[in-house]
Formats: C-alpha cells, structure tokens, sequence
C-alpha cells in the first residue's frame, strides 16, 4: 500500500475542486455564471468560492480531495495519490436503471367562481387582500372538480409547472399535481432579492403574508418559497429539491430563513438545513410561538378556533 507523509496529504487537502479539475479534468466544467461552475456529469454539483456543493445528494465541502472521496467514491489514499500524481486511478463504472418517463403535468380546470377557495382560506385567517394578489397572478384558483384550492407553481417563462390542491369541504386534504415539478414549487419571488424564507406549505406561505401584513411591513427584496412538505425517510440526507434549485445558481441569495412546522419531522429538516446550509448562507431557524406551524400561528393572532384534521392524498 502506498504511503505518504503528513506534508504530502496536507498539499492533497489544500488542492481546491475547480483547480484540480482546470487542470486534470477540463472537459467536466460547466460555467454556470460568473462565479458557479458545475459539471457535466452532474448538473446539482455547482463549485463557488472555494467550495462545492452536490444539492441533489445534500453532500458538499472544500476541497478536490472531499470530490474524490464524497462524489467519485475513490479511496482516500488512492485520492491523495490522483491529486499528487502518483498514480493513475480509474473510478469504477456506475450504471444507472432507465428511469421511468415522466408524468404528463396538466392543470385542474378551473371552477366559474372562486368563492368557496376564498371563504375557506379567509376561515384560515389569509386575508381577502393576500388571496385576490394570487388569483390575480394566475397562482390560486377554484378547481371545477370538488371545488379544491389549487396553488400553482411557475417557471421562468410562467409556464405552469407544479400544483398542489387542499380541499375545502368537511372531508379534508391534501395533495400534488400528477406530473407536478417539485423545482418549481408555489412561490413568489422579487427581483434581485438577496433573502428567502422557507415554508412546508403553500398555506403556511400566504399565511405568513397575512402576517408581515397584519404588522405593516413589507417583502420587498424578500423570496418565499414552500415546499410541498419535508421527507424524514431518509434522515434528510438531500436539500429539498424545491429549495435546492432555486439557491443553487442564486449568487445574490445571503440569508436563509426557515419557517418549518414545530414538530419532530419539522424541526429535524431545520437542524440538518441549518448545518448544510450554514457554510454558505445565513440560516435563521423561526419556530412559531403557538401551535405547530404558521397558519396556527395565525388563527391565534386571529382568534380562529382552528380545528382542521387535516389528511394527505397522492392523486
């Protein structure tokens, strides 16, 4: 086994990613902007400042040497070694099964009238004011089928690439699209903005613009972004893909602000969103101050006896 002595494994720690691959693998980097590469084998892997970070797997650090190890799955002395060109190491072939072609994404049609998505929402304690701005943005409407509040979630050139409907009948719930694009989640975003703030819910959003609302203040240079939920499954071991796509080619973006629910699987994605996220962002976690997440928090403010025993549907 090859042997290397404390200096040469400490010039290896200190060769960063996009000089290791300017030199060694050219032919990988993709220039995303001025300052973020990614590279071809995988587009979520964006290199800035020193740093690089693989969103789609939450996996990130410093170095050529983290790369090699974390995204390539070499040996750390064979790694030391490809760095200190000592020898040659030949990463073994990954196949992949074919995935599965993607789902057709279309709308709910629309209902004549939105007056039961607006009655339902104000029962909430969202303000007329907070859902007319969406109707009128085309981002909130009235299903014709059970009469459902639909969110809907655009992409750059707004076209409609994601929904999520709660019902507003006694027999509750709610569910995504078939076929939604979860980068694209409900969201509302500004012009060069340099903060986001984090929800598990499309509700949980217009609720927090009930709130800034109700406090006279503003969301000017601000991005709120929902996420359709978090996943505990697999311990958070990735970015949520609705968060991950939209800060990963955001150079601009400073702060992070976290309102997730004040709850186990809540406050589990907060902590690990907070650790992976600190490096590079300010992270500020927000736990509500009664009940679990921010639509309680508004029905409190309110007054609103909230009583929604609320289930999830896949359709």
């Amino acid at each position: 086994m090859t042997q290397f002595s404390e200096s040469d494994i400490s010039r290896a720690r200190e060769m960063d990613l996009l000089t290791y691959l300017k030199y060694n693998e050219p032919y990988e980097l993709k220039r995303v902007s001025r300052k973020v590469y990614s590279t071809r084998t995988h587009d979520s892997l964006k290199i800035s400042n020193g740093r690089w970070m693989w969103w789609s797997r939450g996996i990130g650090g410093k170095s050529a040497l983290d790369y090699l190890i974390k995204v390539k799955g070499i040996k750390f002395l064979d790694a030391v070694g490809l760095i200190l060109g000592t020898q040659t190491v030949i990463p073994k072939e990954v196949y992949h099964k074919a995935k599965p072609p993607p789902k057709k994404f279309s709308l709910p049609k629309k209902a004549k009238n939105n007056d039961k998505a607006v009655s339902y929402l104000m029962s909430r304690g969202v303000s007329e004011e907070v859902i007319n701005f969406f109707i009128d943005k085309g981002m909130l409407y009235q299903s014709s089928y059970r009469n459902n509040v639909v969110f809907v979630g655009f992409d750059e050139k707004r076209t409609a690439r994601y929904a999520t409907m709660r019902s507003t009948n006694t027999k509750r719930f709610f569910c995504d699209v078939s076929g939604s694009d979860k980068r694209f989640s409900f969201r509302l975003t500004q012009k060069d903005a340099d903060t986001i703030h984090i929800f598990e819910s499309a509700i949980d959003l217009i609720s927090y613009m009930t709130i800034v609302e109700m406090q006279g203040a503003d969301l000017k240079n601000q991005h709120l972004v929902s996420l359709s939920g978090v996943n505990i499954t697999k311990k958070f071991s990735v970015v949520p893909l609705a968060l991950s796509s939209f800060i990963e080619n955001g150079e601009e973006i400073k702060t992070i602000h976290l309102h997730l629910d004040n709850d186990e699987p809540g406050q589990k994605a907060a902590e690990h969103l907070m650790k992976i996220l600190s490096e590079r962002y300010e992270v500020v976690n927000h736990i509500v101050h009664c009940g679990k997440d921010v639509n309680d928090y508004l029905c409190h403010l309110k007054n609103i006896n909230k009583n929604f025993n609320e289930r999830s549907d896949v359709l």
